[in-house]
């Protein structure tokens, strides 16, 4: 018989585990046995920055079973995570699975497996905004104007972390469904708080995309308003009141700057459906100068990349990353072809250069794919 390696010195474990700086392997370490994944650090910090996983696959395969299957480009390797079902996915942040389970907010971690529920107050409980499935009724009504009966569902469009739910500082802040309403709680409040977005000049302005950092909640409309919440004492304000180049068909994504650019935020518009023929890419910099601020074009972000979807926008460091397809200054965005029916298409990743506009496919490959995800890029954690 072979060597028992699960039987291996728990201090020599945890010094071969700090020898690991890749995620995937990190991962496959922590998956051999129980010995080896309690040898890990808990919160590793050694492990070097690495380009987002892709989301190709949310699927039940079989009953009670949830596939998740992440492509790793830096390995060119398939992940394949199962999980308990779940139901009301609501996209992902810092590393975990929203769902909604009896009214509540709730995480999984696919990495580690660990299920947190119950973080979060209930959204059953006033003055969280509720929403109607049946048809012809309104899709937004506050409780406010209708009692619990009337609203039997909850509906999320996207829910973003300040940091991991296992920290008892975080804030979840999250887009009901409809134009206009965010909300946040902590981990000890007993409700969710309510923002009310500000109606800029006449008629109805749609929220395009929010962002977190350091408790402050960037909120930019489809006008290119941006306006800011300091969750700490429930202040806003307009920095800027529109985008004066924003016309036609469009869509804002809304990005917290890094770098040279820390903290700076920056707006993305382009197209409103992405293929590889869409020509309509900008970038522009909030100046927030004590007389005006406005968005100003902007041409270089240095050597980052900017992760584009349907739905939201990530900016990745390049710095230490050193893979072939990969180009600092560059827009990546998924698009996709259905040749297989409804349920499955053929996904490509494009590229444009911030600089000059130019758009081409990447040689990142083509692949098969049924996730119907918005947000497909996924950054894994291990806490």
């Amino acid at each position: 018989m072979g060597p028992d390696w699960s039987l291996l010195p728990p201090e020599l474990l945890q010094l071969i585990s700090e020898k690991i700086t890749s995620m995937d392997h990190y991962v496959l370490f922590r998956l051999v046995c129980q010995p080896w994944r309690l040898a890990c650090t808990p919160r590793p910090r050694h492990l070097i920055p690495q380009i987002p996983w892709f989301l190709r696959h949310l699927r039940e395969n079989i009953p009670s079973v949830l596939t998740l299957s992440l492509y790793d480009y830096s390995k060119s390797r398939m992940h394949n995570f199962e999980l308990p079902a779940i139901s009301y996915v609501h996209r992902h942040s810092r590393g975990w699975i929203l769902f909604l389970k009896d009214n509540e907010l709730s995480f999984i971690n696919p990495i580690t497996r660990e299920m947190k529920s119950g973080c979060f107050p209930s959204l059953a409980v006033p003055p969280t905004v509720l929403g109607f499935a049946g048809k012809g009724k309104k899709k937004c009504a506050s409780w406010e104007d209708h009692s619990e009966e009337d609203c039997p569902e909850i509906y999320i469009s996207k829910v973003i972390l300040t940091s991991s739910p296992s920290d008892k500082d975080c804030i979840a802040v999250a887009q009901f469904w409809g134009e206009y309403e965010l909300g946040f709680a902590r981990i000890s409040d007993t409700c969710w708080t309510i923002l009310k977005m500000p109606k800029y000049g006449r008629g109805k302005r749609r929220m395009s995309d929010f962002k977190c950092r350091n408790e402050l909640v960037y909120v930019i409309n489809d006008k290119g308003c941006l306006t800011v919440y300091d969750l700490r004492d429930l202040s806003k304000k307009i920095i800027i009141d529109n985008l004066s180049r924003v016309k036609g068909d469009h869509h804002l994504r809304l990005v917290i700057g890094e770098g040279e650019l820390d903290g700076v935020p920056l707006v993305v518009k382009h197209s409103s459906r992405l293929s590889p023929r869409s020509k309509l890419f900008e970038v522009f910099k909030c100046v927030n100068e004590p007389m005006v601020s406005q968005w100003m074009r902007v041409r270089n972000i240095g050597n980052f990349v900017l992760l584009l979807s349907r739905s939201t926008c990530e900016i990745v460091s390049l710095e230490n990353i050193q893979m072939d397809g990969w180009e600092g200054n560059h827009i990546y965005y998924d698009t996709e072809s259905r040749k297989h029916g409804y349920s499955y298409s053929d996904f490509n990743i494009t590229t444009v250069s911030i600089e000059n506009g130019i758009v081409k496919p990447s040689s990142l490959g083509v692949f098969y794919s049924s996730t119907t995800e918005s947000c497909p890029w996924f950054t894994p954690s291990l806490y």
